[in-house]
């Protein structure tokens, strides 16, 4: 099954059509998808939890990896952003009711044969939907050489993201190079000591330095 941060990392994919080097798709195995720009990539591992099914999808967990458009993953994933409360209609004289139930999308048996990708989902309103979409015929990069292994790390910290994003999205509009890039170099020390990242505006001359302290490691 595949929920909304499965599938919300498609706005992260490469804006460009297909091509050799860029994908605007998300590839979808049974244990993560996947999204890369050629620059980055993110992968989600998917979700064991058990979600509500329309009626006419038969939901598979064993299927050959594929890809499908990003905008459709982004389609799919707002649908299931709305919320983890599903309104269900009731019957006869039974009132509809609503209940707490994460939302996700299914992925039908018959995207194993043949060449387009189905996936189901109940939104919110207790709403049926079903996504239609032609496998993408790009063949989506070996990503998992590219991820280094974790074992493999000479060091590791744990960072808080609420003090760190805001943090690099204040450096993002200050820095500025000649190239028009927004570098920003990141210094690291020792475990549990604090880590330094400096940005340059080359337009004024001028410095950024930030001092982000880490947290107890969590091993992730």
């Amino acid at each position: 099954m595949l929920n909304k941060h499965n599938l919300e990392i498609a706005r992260l994919a490469s804006k460009e059509t297909e091509s050799r080097y860029a994908l605007s798709v998300i590839h979808i195995t049974p244990e993560e998808t996947v999204e890369t720009d050629g620059r980055q990539m993110v992968i989600v591992t998917t979700t064991k939890s058990e979600g509500l099914i329309p009626e006419d999808i038969k939901a598979t967990d064993k299927f050959e990896p594929f890809s499908i458009p990003a905008s459709m993953a982004v389609e799919i994933a707002a649908s299931l952003a709305k919320g983890d409360k599903v309104r269900v209609q009731g019957a006869g004289r039974v009132r509809s009711k609503t209940i707490k139930k994460q939302l996700h999308a299914a992925i039908d048996s018959m995207t194993n044969k043949n060449g387009n990708a189905v996936l189901g989902i109940v939104d919110s309103q207790g709403s049926e939907r079903i996504f239609k979409a032609k496998k993408s015929a790009g063949k989506f990069p070996n990503y998992k050489t590219v991820v280094p292994a974790k074992e493999e790390a000479q060091a590791a910290f744990s960072l808080n993201l609420a003090l760190l994003i805001p943090v690099l999205q204040q450096m993002m509009k200050f820095a500025k190079s000649y190239n028009g890039a927004n570098p920003a170099t990141f210094r690291f020390y020792a475990a549990n000591k604090q880590i330094r990242i400096d940005a340059e505006n080359f337009d004024t001359g001028q410095i950024m330095t930030a001092v982000i302290m880490p947290m107890k490691m969590q091993d992730i």
